[in-house]
């Protein structure tokens, strides 16, 4: 499904006309949506590592960074604190050096700051593992797929239907965007969770004596039809 499929379905359920098709606010309605959907699931988890500098406390995050959620030093985890649980044992925070032990993310979560500071330069020492921001549409690249495994298209059409930009009115719209959205959530941490990234779905199917359960559906089997 492309940025423009998307956009389309969404015009198609929603109060607006036809001249936000292609508009900045449509745009920034499914950017939005991705990013809270790859949020919540966590489904575009990547790592990336950097050389530590001695005496340098603070790291730049990932451009497409949306999402922490571990930060290894010398393959040994750190944990995340807040500057107030910091402060309460440790005043001395800021100017302590030694190995690792801990991180905060800030500057408007752009950057970690390690504590202790490191006392040493160290190869590949810093290790990230983090939620990956998808590629974001603009208003000249809506054709364009979305940068997500097809399975959770819909989910974005019923993302953006409740982004507050867009209006509904109609209660049948609204209440079907909510359902999908809170299934696509639901699946994506599944399919996040898998280490064979599958979702082990189940439907059944009427057949002339019985029912049956269809397990492990093909990886096109659209789990949210929508009218077409």
């Amino acid at each position: 499904m492309t940025g423009n499929d998307v956009s389309r379905r969404v015009r198609n359920r929603a109060d607006v006309e036809a001249n936000i098709f292609d508009s900045q606010s449509m745009v920034d309605a499914i950017n939005d949506t991705v990013v809270d959907f790859v949020r919540d699931t966590e489904i575009t988890e990547t790592q990336n590592t950097r050389d530590v500098d001695q005496d340098v406390a603070s790291y730049d995050v990932p451009d497409d960074y949306v999402k922490m959620i571990d930060v290894f030093h010398d393959d040994r985890p750190i944990y995340p604190r807040t500057r107030m649980e910091i402060q309460r044992v440790n005043f001395t925070w800021r100017s302590d050096t030694g190995t690792p032990r801990g991180y905060i993310i800030e500057d408007g979560n752009t950057s970690v700051r390690l504590f202790p500071i490191p006392a040493e330069d160290l190869t590949d020492g810093l290790r990230f593992v983090y939620v990956r921001r998808p590629t974001q549409f603009t208003i000249t690249n809506l054709g364009q797929e979305v940068d997500l495994p097809e399975m959770f298209h819909p989910t974005i059409v019923a993302g953006t239907l409740q982004h507050p930009s867009i209006k509904v009115s109609e209660w049948r719209n609204v209440e079907w965007a909510a359902n999908v959205w809170a299934q696509g959530i639901a699946r994506g941490r599944e399919f996040r969770n898998r280490p064979d990234r599958r979702i082990r779905q189940s439907r059944t199917v009427r057949t002339p004596n019985n029912r049956q359960r269809y397990i492990n559906p093909p990886d096109n089997y659209d789990f949210y039809p929508i009218g077409r």
